[in-house]
């Protein structure tokens, strides 16, 4: 099992020296307005038990039982707000020191940086309660100095984001003089330390071997490639067969006719003309705004689309629902650290849908400095692929 956090806390470097790096990681904010709601009320009781904060009727001999059942909310809420956790890259040393502390300080350790080959992300999934008193899924990025021994490696942090997961990783790669290893997503992403300040155009530039790939033979999304970048414009599919509302609304229709059918027979004083118009009226109102509302989800679906466009200034995301844009997102080109995809082969959808059999895939994914970004999901392995290479090959040739 590897050493260290893997809870997601706040992150600060500083340089002691040239050759010493400090790794401050815990406290911020939120962790202390955590601890407060303990603390606070713990020294409250506390000074209730002392006798500081008077109360009316109150037993001198069980006001000393209020003290130490104070001590049991104060102390939990001041480790929390003192809890720091340091870590020392000391090179000229050659050695890595941890240092924890809540109150005073607990724990300290020492490892060779020898014995790390590489910094490596990760992507994890832990549950954390909810509001509802259920749990949810939380994914997490932990950062890890490898050894070429598994589970012998050293956690540094577990980040929340992954934009805090390559920050930390990227700075202790280029003190340390050791590769990145990305294994976020479900290909392996390796960086050299003397390549992490160039951005990904040039990296792939670099590359001799560009990945190519003609299209698939059924392509649902379009694309148009230029000398000036790539346009790809993925249509929505969900939403394309929404007869629900039409089928309801011809169950509601039968409904009324059988209940005035029925009203007809069981009181043959009142007129039949009047008993079905009544019944028949709000029958086709229902109707009627079933049946809008399913050609307007209808024609929503068919104009709503993912597009994404490629240039020289960057990766626009664009998600447009019918004429309006949801959802924009702006990539800067420097900003890009790699293209990826995630495929699931074992996950079909039902082959009776409109759009046929299709993955589970989540699609292209972009790495990026400000976090990641995908678009394309549920589309076809091989689309995903494709789609992929059609990103990579358009960020190769943009002129910038």
């Amino acid at each position: 099992m590897a050493q260290g956090s893997t809870i997601p806390n706040r992150v600060i470097f500083k340089h002691l020296a040239p050759d010493r790096l400090k790794v401050e990681i815990g406290g911020g904010w939120p962790i202390s307005m955590f601890g407060l709601v303990f603390l606070l009320p713990g020294l409250a009781i506390i000074l209730i038990g002392l006798g500081i904060i008077p109360i009316l009727d109150g037993d001198a001999h069980g006001m000393r039982w209020y003290a130490l059942f104070g001590l049991c909310f104060f102390l939990p809420g001041a480790s929390v707000i003192c809890y720091r956790r340091w870590l020392t890259f000391d090179v000229r040393r050659g050695v890595l020191v941890s240092e924890s502390r809540l109150l005073i300080p607990m724990l300290r350790q020492e490892r060779r940086l020898q014995e790390f080959s590489s910094v490596t992300i990760l992507s994890q999934v832990t549950s954390v309660s909810s509001s509802n008193g259920g749990s949810r899924p939380v994914k997490y990025y932990p950062v890890i100095l490898a050894t070429g021994t598994p589970g012998n490696g050293f956690i540094v942090n577990g980040c929340a984001t992954y934009q805090q997961a390559f920050a930390l990783a990227a700075t202790l790669a280029e003190f340390l003089g050791l590769p990145v290893r990305d294994l976020s997503t479900d290909h392996l992403l390796a960086i050299a330390p003397t390549d992490l300040a160039h951005p990904l155009q040039a990296r792939l530039r670099a590359d001799a071997t560009l990945q190519q790939q003609a299209a698939p033979a059924t392509l649902l999304s379009q694309v148009e490639e230029s000398p000036a970048g790539a346009l790809i414009s993925i249509p929505d599919k969900t939403g394309k067969s929404c007869m629900n509302p039409f089928v309801l609304s011809l169950f509601i229709f039968a409904a009324f006719l059988f209940i005035a059918t029925l009203v007809t027979c069981l009181e043959p004083s009142h007129p039949r003309a009047v008993i079905q118009n009544l019944m028949l009226g709000p029958a086709v109102l229902c109707t009627g705004v079933a049946v809008l509302v399913t050609l307007r989800n209808d024609w929503i679906a068919r104009h709503s689309s993912t597009v994404v466009l490629i240039d020289q200034q960057g990766i626009t995301i664009e998600e447009r629902r019918g004429k309006r844009t949801r959802k924009r997102v702006v990539v800067p080109l420097a900003d890009m650290i790699d293209i990826d995809y995630k495929l699931d082969v074992d996950f079909r959808r039902s082959k009776g849908s409109k759009w046929g059999t299709f993955s589970g895939s989540e699609g292209v994914c972009l790495k990026t400095k400000n976090g990641l970004f995908t678009f394309g999901a549920g589309l076809p392995d091989a689309e995903v692929e494709y789609l992929a290479m059609v990103v990579e090959r358009a960020l190769w040739a943009v002129v910038v």
